[in-house]
Protein backbone atom coordinates (compact mmCIF):
# COMPACT_ATOMS: atom_id res chain seq x y z
CA UNK A 1 0.00 0.00 0.00
CA UNK A 2 2.67 2.64 0.88
CA UNK A 3 4.86 1.25 -1.99
CA UNK A 4 5.08 4.25 -3.68
CA UNK A 5 4.51 7.15 -1.73
CA UNK A 6 5.45 10.18 -3.80
CA UNK A 7 7.62 9.69 -7.35
CA UNK A 8 10.80 10.69 -5.33
CA UNK A 9 10.37 8.06 -2.97
CA UNK A 10 9.31 4.78 -4.96
CA UNK A 11 12.74 2.90 -5.62
CA UNK A 12 12.99 -0.14 -3.26
CA UNK A 13 16.39 -1.88 -2.89
CA UNK A 14 17.83 -4.58 0.42
CA UNK A 15 20.85 -2.25 1.19
CA UNK A 16 21.14 1.86 0.89
CA UNK A 17 23.28 4.07 -0.76
CA UNK A 18 26.78 4.34 1.37
CA UNK A 19 28.24 7.79 0.98
CA UNK A 20 31.45 6.80 -0.12
CA UNK A 21 30.12 4.55 -2.95
CA UNK A 22 30.73 6.93 -5.71
CA UNK A 23 34.73 7.44 -4.98
CA UNK A 24 35.00 3.50 -4.85
CA UNK A 25 33.51 3.21 -7.84
CA UNK A 26 36.04 5.24 -9.94
CA UNK A 27 38.47 2.97 -7.70
CA UNK A 28 37.13 0.03 -8.49
CA UNK A 29 38.82 -2.24 -11.07
CA UNK A 30 35.61 -3.42 -12.09
CA UNK A 31 32.37 -0.92 -12.24
CA UNK A 32 29.28 -2.13 -9.68
CA UNK A 33 25.98 -0.20 -10.35
CA UNK A 34 24.62 1.13 -7.51
CA UNK A 35 21.83 -0.37 -5.82
CA UNK A 36 18.58 1.11 -5.72
CA UNK A 37 17.42 3.22 -2.10
CA UNK A 38 14.34 2.08 -0.28
CA UNK A 39 11.15 4.46 -0.45
CA UNK A 40 9.85 6.04 2.66
CA UNK A 41 7.96 3.25 3.50
CA UNK A 42 10.63 0.67 3.29
CA UNK A 43 12.61 2.54 5.63
CA UNK A 44 10.07 2.67 8.21
CA UNK A 45 9.36 -0.64 7.67
CA UNK A 46 12.34 -2.13 8.46
CA UNK A 47 12.96 0.12 11.47
CA UNK A 48 9.84 -1.40 12.90
CA UNK A 49 9.17 -5.02 11.27
CA UNK A 50 10.13 -6.92 14.44
CA UNK A 51 7.35 -4.82 16.35
CA UNK A 52 4.76 -5.21 13.49
CA UNK A 53 5.66 -8.95 13.07
CA UNK A 54 5.12 -9.31 17.08
CA UNK A 55 1.75 -7.46 16.64
CA UNK A 56 0.66 -9.86 13.66
CA UNK A 57 1.87 -13.04 15.31
CA UNK A 58 3.24 -13.92 12.32
CA UNK A 59 6.48 -13.06 10.07
CA UNK A 60 4.70 -14.40 7.03
CA UNK A 61 5.85 -11.80 4.33
CA UNK A 62 2.10 -10.96 3.46
CA UNK A 63 0.54 -11.22 6.90
CA UNK A 64 3.42 -8.64 7.90
CA UNK A 65 3.08 -6.38 4.12
CA UNK A 66 -0.52 -6.59 5.40
CA UNK A 67 -0.70 -4.98 8.53
CA UNK A 68 2.30 -2.81 8.31
CA UNK A 69 0.66 -1.23 4.78
CA UNK A 70 -2.40 -0.22 6.98
CA UNK A 71 -0.15 1.33 9.89
CA UNK A 72 1.15 3.25 7.43
CA UNK A 73 -1.51 4.80 5.68
CA UNK A 74 -2.61 5.40 9.00
CA UNK A 75 0.13 7.48 9.79
CA UNK A 76 -0.05 11.50 9.59
CA UNK A 77 2.48 13.65 7.09
CA UNK A 78 3.97 14.60 10.14
CA UNK A 79 4.96 11.01 11.07
CA UNK A 80 5.88 10.45 7.69
CA UNK A 81 8.65 13.72 7.32
CA UNK A 82 11.50 12.00 8.45
CA UNK A 83 11.22 8.80 6.30
CA UNK A 84 10.40 10.66 3.76
CA UNK A 85 13.10 13.32 3.61
CA UNK A 86 15.94 10.36 4.63
CA UNK A 87 14.55 8.40 1.50
CA UNK A 88 14.67 11.59 -0.69
CA UNK A 89 18.07 12.32 0.94
CA UNK A 90 18.98 8.36 -0.56
CA UNK A 91 17.43 8.75 -3.62
CA UNK A 92 19.68 11.72 -4.09
CA UNK A 93 22.74 10.07 -3.17
CA UNK A 94 21.81 7.31 -5.72
CA UNK A 95 21.22 9.12 -8.57
CA UNK A 96 24.69 11.00 -8.28
CA UNK A 97 26.06 7.31 -7.72
CA UNK A 98 24.19 6.26 -10.45
CA UNK A 99 25.24 9.04 -13.05
CA UNK A 100 28.88 8.52 -12.10
CA UNK A 101 28.36 4.80 -13.08
CA UNK A 102 27.33 5.94 -16.27
CA UNK A 103 29.71 8.19 -16.92
CA UNK A 104 32.53 6.03 -16.32
CA UNK A 105 31.03 3.20 -18.51
CA UNK A 106 28.40 1.55 -16.32
CA UNK A 107 26.00 -0.70 -18.22
CA UNK A 108 22.54 -0.33 -15.87
CA UNK A 109 20.69 -3.20 -15.69
CA UNK A 110 23.83 -5.56 -16.05
CA UNK A 111 24.02 -7.16 -12.71
CA UNK A 112 20.58 -7.63 -12.71
CA UNK A 113 20.79 -9.49 -16.13
CA UNK A 114 23.75 -11.93 -14.90
CA UNK A 115 22.06 -12.08 -11.58
CA UNK A 116 19.17 -13.69 -13.34
CA UNK A 117 21.10 -15.97 -15.78
CA UNK A 118 22.89 -17.39 -12.81
CA UNK A 119 19.69 -18.10 -11.24
CA UNK A 120 18.31 -19.47 -14.57
CA UNK A 121 21.44 -21.77 -15.11
CA UNK A 122 20.80 -23.30 -11.61
CA UNK A 123 16.71 -23.78 -12.23
CA UNK A 124 17.83 -25.53 -15.08
CA UNK A 125 20.19 -28.15 -13.66
CA UNK A 126 18.00 -28.33 -11.23
CA UNK A 127 15.35 -29.27 -13.23
CA UNK A 128 17.15 -31.59 -15.53
CA UNK A 129 18.27 -33.71 -12.38
CA UNK A 130 14.33 -34.21 -12.10
CA UNK A 131 13.34 -34.72 -15.31
CA UNK A 132 15.99 -37.56 -15.31
CA UNK A 133 14.94 -38.44 -12.27
CA UNK A 134 11.09 -38.84 -12.84
CA UNK A 135 11.86 -40.66 -16.66
CA UNK A 136 13.82 -43.55 -14.74
CA UNK A 137 16.54 -43.32 -17.45
CA UNK A 138 19.60 -44.93 -15.58
CA UNK A 139 22.07 -41.99 -14.74
CA UNK A 140 25.69 -42.82 -16.83
CA UNK A 141 28.10 -44.09 -14.05
CA UNK A 142 31.28 -42.34 -13.76
CA UNK A 143 34.92 -43.54 -15.13
CA UNK A 144 37.86 -44.74 -13.51
CA UNK A 145 39.34 -41.25 -13.04
CA UNK A 146 36.35 -39.89 -11.42
CA UNK A 147 35.92 -43.12 -8.91
CA UNK A 148 39.83 -42.23 -7.90
CA UNK A 149 39.13 -38.48 -7.90
CA UNK A 150 35.83 -38.55 -5.74
CA UNK A 151 37.75 -41.06 -3.11
CA UNK A 152 41.19 -38.24 -3.34
CA UNK A 153 39.40 -35.01 -4.05
CA UNK A 154 39.76 -33.77 -0.36
CA UNK A 155 43.30 -34.50 0.21
CA UNK A 156 43.88 -32.82 -3.55
CA UNK A 157 41.99 -29.68 -2.76
CA UNK A 158 44.16 -29.47 0.67
CA UNK A 159 47.65 -30.11 -1.52
CA UNK A 160 46.51 -27.35 -4.51
CA UNK A 161 45.57 -25.31 -1.75
CA UNK A 162 42.15 -24.26 -3.33
CA UNK A 163 38.68 -25.80 -3.72
CA UNK A 164 38.69 -24.33 -7.01
CA UNK A 165 37.61 -26.69 -9.94
CA UNK A 166 40.44 -26.04 -12.70
CA UNK A 167 42.66 -25.94 -10.03
CA UNK A 168 41.83 -29.28 -8.29
CA UNK A 169 41.26 -30.59 -11.50
CA UNK A 170 44.95 -29.62 -12.85
CA UNK A 171 46.68 -31.30 -10.27
CA UNK A 172 44.38 -34.14 -10.11
CA UNK A 173 45.22 -34.90 -13.95
CA UNK A 174 48.53 -34.58 -13.37
CA UNK A 175 48.73 -37.30 -10.39
CA UNK A 176 46.05 -39.60 -12.40
CA UNK A 177 48.62 -39.67 -15.65
CA UNK A 178 51.47 -40.26 -13.10
CA UNK A 179 50.14 -43.28 -11.51
CA UNK A 180 50.75 -46.55 -12.89
CA UNK A 181 48.91 -49.36 -14.16
CA UNK A 182 48.71 -51.18 -11.06
CA UNK A 183 47.51 -48.21 -8.85
CA UNK A 184 44.46 -47.62 -11.42
CA UNK A 185 43.28 -51.12 -11.72
CA UNK A 186 40.81 -51.30 -8.95
CA UNK A 187 39.43 -47.79 -9.93
CA UNK A 188 39.47 -49.14 -13.72
CA UNK A 189 37.56 -52.75 -12.14
CA UNK A 190 34.95 -51.07 -10.43
CA UNK A 191 34.13 -48.69 -13.56
CA UNK A 192 33.78 -51.62 -15.55
CA UNK A 193 31.67 -53.09 -13.65
CA UNK A 194 29.11 -49.89 -12.54
CA UNK A 195 29.18 -49.63 -17.03
CA UNK A 196 28.06 -53.40 -16.96
CA UNK A 197 25.45 -52.39 -14.52
CA UNK A 198 24.25 -49.25 -16.60
CA UNK A 199 24.42 -51.10 -20.12
CA UNK A 200 22.04 -53.79 -18.46
CA UNK A 201 19.48 -51.15 -16.57
CA UNK A 202 19.78 -48.84 -20.34
CA UNK A 203 18.26 -52.21 -21.83
CA UNK A 204 15.73 -52.96 -19.58
CA UNK A 205 14.37 -48.88 -19.73
CA UNK A 206 14.50 -49.39 -23.38
CA UNK A 207 12.67 -52.61 -22.78
CA UNK A 208 9.88 -50.82 -20.76
CA UNK A 209 9.47 -47.72 -23.49
CA UNK A 210 11.87 -45.52 -22.77
CA UNK A 211 13.36 -43.35 -24.83
CA UNK A 212 16.90 -42.71 -24.58
CA UNK A 213 18.38 -38.83 -25.97
CA UNK A 214 14.90 -37.47 -25.16
CA UNK A 215 16.06 -35.28 -22.50
CA UNK A 216 18.71 -34.31 -25.11
CA UNK A 217 16.31 -33.47 -27.61
CA UNK A 218 13.80 -31.56 -24.92
CA UNK A 219 17.06 -29.71 -23.54
CA UNK A 220 18.10 -28.62 -27.55
CA UNK A 221 13.94 -27.84 -28.03
CA UNK A 222 14.54 -25.11 -25.29
CA UNK A 223 17.39 -23.76 -25.92
CA UNK A 224 16.32 -23.64 -29.25
CA UNK A 225 13.46 -21.76 -28.13
CA UNK A 226 15.29 -19.50 -26.33
CA UNK A 227 17.60 -18.85 -29.52
CA UNK A 228 14.38 -17.99 -31.33
CA UNK A 229 13.48 -15.32 -28.65
CA UNK A 230 16.59 -13.20 -28.56
CA UNK A 231 16.98 -13.69 -32.16
CA UNK A 232 13.58 -12.06 -32.44
CA UNK A 233 14.37 -9.56 -29.98
CA UNK A 234 17.36 -8.39 -32.31
CA UNK A 235 15.49 -8.67 -35.46
CA UNK A 236 13.12 -6.28 -34.01
CA UNK A 237 15.99 -4.11 -32.49
CA UNK A 238 17.83 -3.79 -35.90
CA UNK A 239 14.71 -3.47 -37.74
CA UNK A 240 14.25 -0.36 -35.72
CA UNK A 241 11.13 -0.98 -34.34
CA UNK A 242 10.11 0.89 -31.34
CA UNK A 243 9.32 -1.62 -28.56
CA UNK A 244 5.87 -1.25 -26.41
CA UNK A 245 6.61 1.10 -23.54
CA UNK A 246 5.38 -0.53 -20.07
CA UNK A 247 1.92 0.28 -18.35
CA UNK A 248 1.49 2.11 -15.29
CA UNK A 249 1.24 -1.38 -13.24
CA UNK A 250 4.46 -2.62 -15.08
CA UNK A 251 6.20 0.73 -14.08
CA UNK A 252 5.69 -0.03 -10.11
CA UNK A 253 6.07 -3.80 -10.45
CA UNK A 254 9.49 -3.43 -11.91
CA UNK A 255 10.67 -0.44 -9.55
CA UNK A 256 9.29 -2.29 -6.64
CA UNK A 257 10.15 -6.28 -7.67
CA UNK A 258 12.91 -6.67 -5.57
CA UNK A 259 10.99 -5.62 -2.17
CA UNK A 260 7.93 -6.76 -3.03
CA UNK A 261 10.19 -10.73 -3.70
CA UNK A 262 11.39 -10.31 0.22
CA UNK A 263 8.15 -9.08 1.41
CA UNK A 264 6.51 -12.05 -0.40
CA UNK A 265 9.16 -14.33 0.88
CA UNK A 266 9.41 -15.53 -2.25
CA UNK A 267 11.10 -15.05 -5.73
CA UNK A 268 8.65 -17.18 -7.80
CA UNK A 269 6.76 -14.95 -9.98
CA UNK A 270 3.48 -16.08 -9.52
CA UNK A 271 3.98 -15.53 -5.76
CA UNK A 272 5.21 -11.91 -5.97
CA UNK A 273 2.27 -11.35 -9.40
CA UNK A 274 -0.02 -11.90 -6.83
CA UNK A 275 0.92 -9.66 -3.75
CA UNK A 276 1.93 -7.19 -6.12
CA UNK A 277 -1.35 -7.10 -8.01
CA UNK A 278 -2.87 -7.00 -4.44
CA UNK A 279 -0.59 -3.62 -3.66
CA UNK A 280 -1.85 -2.23 -7.36
CA UNK A 281 -5.59 -2.44 -6.31
CA UNK A 282 -5.30 -1.40 -2.96
CA UNK A 283 -2.80 1.86 -4.07
CA UNK A 284 -5.21 5.20 -4.25
CA UNK A 285 -5.39 7.44 -7.27
CA UNK A 286 -2.75 9.88 -6.26
CA UNK A 287 -0.06 6.66 -5.42
CA UNK A 288 -0.95 5.20 -8.96
CA UNK A 289 -0.69 8.91 -10.44
CA UNK A 290 3.02 9.04 -10.53
CA UNK A 291 3.34 5.65 -12.89
CA UNK A 292 0.12 6.72 -14.70
CA UNK A 293 1.91 10.32 -15.63
CA UNK A 294 4.98 8.18 -16.64
CA UNK A 295 2.97 5.25 -18.68
CA UNK A 296 1.35 8.02 -20.24
CA UNK A 297 4.33 9.90 -21.30
CA UNK A 298 6.24 6.52 -22.73
CA UNK A 299 2.98 5.50 -24.76
CA UNK A 300 3.41 9.32 -26.41
CA UNK A 301 7.12 8.32 -27.24
CA UNK A 302 5.94 5.03 -28.57
CA UNK A 303 2.87 6.11 -30.85
CA UNK A 304 5.03 9.20 -32.21
CA UNK A 305 8.06 7.05 -33.06
CA UNK A 306 5.57 3.97 -34.35
CA UNK A 307 4.36 6.73 -37.12
CA UNK A 308 8.08 7.58 -37.76
CA UNK A 309 8.85 3.98 -38.41
CA UNK A 310 5.98 3.48 -40.16
CA UNK A 311 6.45 6.52 -42.79
CA UNK A 312 10.13 5.61 -43.27
CA UNK A 313 9.12 1.97 -44.85
CA UNK A 314 8.89 0.04 -41.37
Amino acid sequence: QGASQSAGARRLSLSAIHPAFPSRIAMAAELQEPSRPQNAYWLWLSENREAITKEAGSAKGPVVGKLAGEKWKAMSAAQKKPFEAEAAKRKAAYEKAMEEFKASGGQPGKRRQEKQQVKQARADKKAKKEARKASGKPSRPQNAYWLWLSENREAITKEAGSAKGPVVGKLAGEKWKAMSAAQKKPFEAEAAKRKAAYEKAMQEFKASGGQPGKRRQEKQQVKQARADKKAKKEARKASGKPAKPQTAYWLFMSENREAIAKEAGSSKVPVVGKLAGEKWKAMSAAQKKPFEAEAAKRKAAYEKAMQEFKASGG
